[in-house]
């Protein structure tokens, strides 16, 4: 007696091991009935379980739905239509057809849970590629605008206000003898200082640093005819004023706020130079400084409001009959006066030639400009009536009783009554 040991074919029913009877021979065979070997030997004959109809051949027979659990194009095609996979998206659709023909081995609802979650998952993927398409859009459309904006920036009212407020404090400076170079020194100040002058979108573009060049330098422009104009009207014509009421009034419009209070005696020196150089210089007082052709000047309204791209007009202030030449303006004329005294007298306002110059000028400001005394019309003694005297009882009772109240106490305003 022997045992077939090999693996029964695919497809098969399971054996039962209740099947086989390994304890001999078989006592109940009928003649005529299959020995016991030729049972062990044909592997059809124990493949068979209770109930199942007899096989017809000695091959295993094979399910016909094994390779039938694919999943239908229709069904995947419906479930791209449902995530809207359209002509745009047909390499996702051709990538979720592909996927179900590789559930071999997986039933149908596992297949199609799996395409599901991957069209899920596709949809997810055409909604980012439409975002990233339109981020694309406004990217170009941004540029676009950089570059448009480029021809029509300008300053903000912030920017402009602080340019003006370095130039004007620049120009108070005590040690300042040079003028005609103020623009460079306000750039300069303007640059060091440009985030807490709000100005960091500017450098790094030349464009803008050009345009920023051009206001300051009107700027300073601007300074310079205010300065100059104060310094007119205060030694010449109606309004003249002492050196302390014109050291005043340059403080308030000049002087950045905030600064040290304790102006000091340099100070006063400059502008007592600057007073007495105006006064006995009065034919310079109405020259303006001559604009730079290089650079078109504008004034603060042309700045503010021209493109970067054209040309910036210049306006001509009214009664001006013709241009100063260059180097004949006043704060040109200033300029050579302090660069000739300077290498007279040294570079320290505390030299005996400067000291004796200052004493002078000092000296005639105050003979020269002398503050008009204001009369107190108040200053006048008042006459108490003798009414008032006799009500009271006596001049001494009302006296005492003056005395010991108080003027303007309450009973002496009852008594008027």
């Amino acid at each position: 007696m022997s045992f077939d040991f090999s693996t029964p074919p695919t497809g098969s029913q399971p054996r039962a091991l209740s099947s086989f009877h390994l304890s001999g021979p078989l006592n109940d065979s009928q003649p005529g009935s299959p020995s016991n070997s030729s049972l062990l030997m044909s592997p059809s004959a124990y493949l068979r379980t209770p109930g199942s109809p007899p096989s017809s051949s000695h091959q295993p027979q094979i399910d016909p739905n094994l390779f039938a659990n694919e999943l239908s194009a229709l069904f995947v095609d419906a479930l791209a239509n449902q995530f809207g996979l359209g002509d745009a998206e047909q390499d996702l659709r051709k990538n979720l057809h592909g996927f179900a023909k590789l559930g071999h081995g997986l039933s149908k609802s596992d297949l199609a849970t799996r395409t599901y979650l991957l069209g899920s998952i596709f949809c997810i993927l055409k909604e980012q590629r439409i975002i990233a398409a339109s981020h694309q859009s406004t990217q170009q459309l941004l540029a676009d605008l950089q570059i448009r904006l480029e021809t029509t920036f300008s300053l903000s009212p912030e920017q402009r206000t602080n340019i003006r407020i370095v130039a004007g404090d620049l120009i108070f400076d005590p040690n300042r003898i040079t003028f005609m170079t103020l623009h460079f020194d306000v750039a300069n100040h303007l640059h060091k200082d440009r985030e807490a002058f709000k100005l960091t979108n500017i450098y790094g573009n030349p464009a803008r640093e050009h345009f920023l060049t051009i206001y300051t330098k009107c700027q300073c422009s601007s300074v310079h005819n205010s300065f100059r104009e104060l310094l007119r009207d205060s030694v010449i014509g109606d309004d003249t004023s002492t050196l302390s009421d014109f050291i005043y009034d340059c403080l308030n419009r000049f002087r950045r706020a905030g600064g040290n209070s304790d102006l000091g005696h340099p100070v006063r020196a400059r502008l007592a130079i600057l007073r007495r150089f105006a006064y006995e210089n009065p034919h310079l007082l109405d020259r303006a400084e001559e604009e730079d052709e290089s650079l078109s000047t504008p004034s603060a309204e042309d700045a503010e409001d021209s493109p970067i791209g054209e040309p910036l007009k210049k306006k001509r202030k009214r009664g001006q009959g013709g241009r100063t030449t260059k180097g004949e303006d006043f704060w040109s004329k200033v300029e050579m006066w302090f660069e000739a005294r300077q290498k007279q007298w040294g570079d320290s306002w505390g030299t005996p030639g400067w000291t004796v110059y200052i004493s002078h000028t000092i000296e005639l400001d105050t003979h020269r400009y002398q503050r008009p005394v204001v009369q107190n019309p108040f200053m006048i003694d008042i006459i108490i009536p003798e009414a008032y005297g006799a009500h009271s009882g006596s001049s001494t009772i009302g006296a005492a009783a003056l005395k010991q109240n108080g003027l303007g106490s309450m009973e002496d305003i009852l008594r008027l009554i």
